[in-house]
């Protein structure tokens, strides 16, 4: 029978027993036919892991795949995506779980009731520390563009486009593809089901947040330019304003972080402003308008300082030879 969804769950560090609760929230599941499912497993450069041995006991069938080297969890999750039979590719952190047992129904059913869609996107939960040594849990809406989970992407559609997880991109993967995936996709439904649960977990590249890669300038510009680049071949009329947010976004983020790798940052960013350098005359004018808007709406940048603004748009005039 085919299958209606590829679950992929890259690992690395995980243990055992972080695996079988991953790999057990979805043998669990209710109200669904698992022979339309398949889950795989795939060790980025962690454990080799025995499946037929360790996970007798899930019902769907099972399929592992073996990184000999630590690549990033995009680079698993697109390993996964090229081992995958399913009309749908759907992703699961190895330290996280499904919400309950009902969290793939609400899936099963838009198929079933509202036919195909190019994303099928719900909510779900973060677990998040709180100072009292203990957890909050905070619930993130179904229309959120930058996290991977809790979502049905469209196999056909992803092809269509031609999308794939960057191998260069250790951090920001999730908003270069999952932004990407949104973006280009012809139709979206929102579900208000609430379906995963995204575990408290320090030790989690995918975890570290608050500034740990707030300082990657280098990467970020290097994301933006690869999703440019696939803003120009699929959705021409929205690439000047792309090109406008990133300009003002990364004005702003040079101000408030010191960029991890300057040289490096300097390269990717001239390349990316040389390349699409045509677009610099028109936004030149609208530039400070554009990072004022962006000061005031932006929780990231709020009450951030434009002093230097008039030496920035020098620095582009140089770059762009304008």
């Amino acid at each position: 029978m085919d299958k209606l969804v590829s679950i992929i769950i890259p690992y690395y560090r995980e243990s055992l027993d972080q695996l079988h609760v991953a790999m057990s929230s979805v043998n669990n599941q209710t109200g669904i036919d698992f022979n339309q499912v398949e889950v795989i497993l795939v060790s980025d450069g962690g454990r080799f892991v025995d499946v037929d041995q360790q996970f007798s006991y899930m019902k769907c069938q099972i399929k592992f795949c073996q990184n000999e080297i630590n690549g990033g969890a995009g680079v698993a999750r697109q390993m996964g995506m090229d081992a995958a039979e399913g009309n749908y590719y759907m992703f699961i952190d190895a330290d996280d779980q499904l919400q309950n047992c009902n969290a793939l129904e609400p899936f099963f059913n838009v198929v079933e009731y509202n036919g195909d869609r190019d994303i099928i996107t719900s909510r779900y939960i973060e677990q998040v520390p709180d100072e009292d040594a203990g957890f909050r849990y905070l619930t993130h809406q179904s229309k959120n563009w930058t996290s991977p989970v809790a979502k049905w992407f469209n196999r056909d559609f992803i092809n269509r486009i031609g999308l794939r997880w960057l191998d260069d991109l250790r951090v920001f993967e999730d908003t270069y593809f999952v932004g990407l995936a949104c973006e280009l996709a012809g139709s979206i439904y929102y579900s208000e089901a609430i379906t995963y649960m995204w575990q408290s977990n320090p030790q989690s590249t995918m975890r570290q947040r608050n500034g740990d890669f707030s300082n990657q300038l280098h990467v970020w510009s290097r994301m933006n330019h690869a999703y440019l680049d696939m803003i120009k071949i699929h959705r021409p009329k929205i690439l000047f304003t792309t090109y406008s947010d990133y300009v003002a976004d990364i004005f702003l983020r040079t101000q408030k972080y010191e960029a991890a790798d300057s040289q490096a940052f300097t390269a990717e960013h001239e390349a990316l402003m040389r390349e699409y350098c045509d677009l610099w005359p028109e936004l030149r004018p609208r530039l400070r308008k554009i990072v004022s808007n962006l000061v005031s709406t932006s929780n990231e940048f709020k009450g951030s300082s434009t002093l230097h603004l008039h030496r920035f748009i020098k620095q582009q005039d140089q770059i762009t030879k304008l």
